[in-house]
């Protein structure tokens, strides 16, 4: 059995969990560019290419297990559309909001002690899954908010919630109907003018919906492998950086389409062999608990140790604490709040449907 079908059948599939490891240390590269960009070179490098694409990577990855995710529930749910989409909003919505929330309660409770902010409008935003709206309205308008570096991140949690929300309606309509709306979407994202940190560059439905085609059908293109994968993964982040200066709509469909095609093409490979790619797949397994963790804790060893240690040693140091804090989240908030909504999910679906096959 090769590693691709075993992981697969244990629940995970190696190949995306590089992907997703990918995605990680790209938007992590992208913060470290914003958050020492002026006080390193290497930094400033970091931050040259806009490598916070990742997210739009996860946005494919999202879409592509939405429509496998709900598609598996509708079988054990005896084809009922009704109990299947509650099921998947109660696994989709407690694996994401439950961890989400540790970390905001976290972040207000250290803000609150340290007496360094007056208002907790952006943790709340993000606790109610707002904050793409509540950041492009601070971008836009130059209101006097909260710091970006802090709580920014969530605005992609909140887009990837909004979708999950929509995802079995959109699912459930026939697929002429489905192609045709995410045309005209896709058209208009295209012919849009999408500035960085506005409303619509906030509003980005491309991979979600790319990633759900591949879900629901995927089609016969070339494998390809993890090196490919990097490669088109910095194409894309160079791509953007360019791109946001003239044709910002289309750019970002451009980077869908690319990530669609390398999350098609790695689903055709095999998991890539040595320590790197398996380093790769263990971040990737905890990407969910690092992104949440990171921006914060960045800014925080950056405002404690940049003067004291300077950039080299801070930088070094912001990368243990994320390490150590990943674990913790991890296994004390992400993998239990994985397992309650698997249960809750099931449960609901054993409730509803007495005869259904769910172990």
């Amino acid at each position: 059995m090769s590693e691709t079908t075993k992981t697969a059948s244990e629940g995970r599939i190696a190949a995306i969990d590089e992907l997703r490891g990918l995605a990680f240390l790209a938007v992590l590269a992208s913060h470290f560019g914003l958050a020492y960009g002026l006080d390193s070179s290497f930094a400033y490098t970091l931050a040259l290419p806009a490598f916070g694409v990742g997210v739009d990577l996860f946005f494919v990855i999202a879409g592509f297990f939405a429509a496998q995710n709900f598609q598996q529930l509708t079988v054990l749910a005896q084809g009922d559309l009704k109990i299947a989409t509650v099921a998947f909003w109660l696994r989709r919505g407690i694996r994401i909001a439950v961890p989400a929330w540790a970390v905001l309660i976290s972040i207000a409770l250290v803000r609150h002690w340290i007496g360094g902010s007056r208002t907790d409008t952006d943790l709340f935003a993000a606790a109610t899954f707002v904050a793409n709206f509540y950041w492009a309205s601070c971008f836009g308008q130059d209101l006097p908010c909260p710091d970006h570096m802090v709580s920014g991140h969530f605005w992609s949690l909140a887009l990837e919630m909004q979708f999950y929300l929509a995802a079995p309606l959109m699912l459930i309509l026939p697929r002429r109907v489905i192609f045709s709306i995410g045309t005209l979407i896709v058209i208009f994202g295209v012919m849009a003018t999408r500035p960085l940190g506005g409303y619509l560059w906030s509003v980005r439905p491309e991979g979600f919906l790319l990633g759900m085609a591949l879900g629901r059908r995927r089609p016969a293109l070339p494998a390809i492998g993890l090196l490919q994968a990097i490669y088109w993964l910095s194409v894309a982040a160079v791509f953007e950086r360019i791109a946001q200066r003239g044709f910002s709509g289309a750019s970002l469909t451009i980077v869908g389409i690319i990530f669609a095609c390398v999350l098609a093409g790695r689903l055709g490979g095999e998991p890539a062999f040595g320590h790197a790619a398996a380093l790769l797949r263990r971040i990737g397994r905890g990407s969910y608990a690092a992104y949440l963790v990171h921006l914060p804790i960045l800014a925080a060893i950056r405002a404690l140790t940049i003067v004291s240690l300077g950039p080299t040693l801070s930088m070094a140091a912001a990368i243990s604490a994320i390490f150590a804090a990943t674990i913790i989240a991890e296994f004390c908030i992400v993998r239990p709040a994985a397992n309650l909504s698997r249960h809750a999910s099931d449960f609901f679906i054993i409730i509803n449907c007495p005869l259904s096959e769910v172990k």
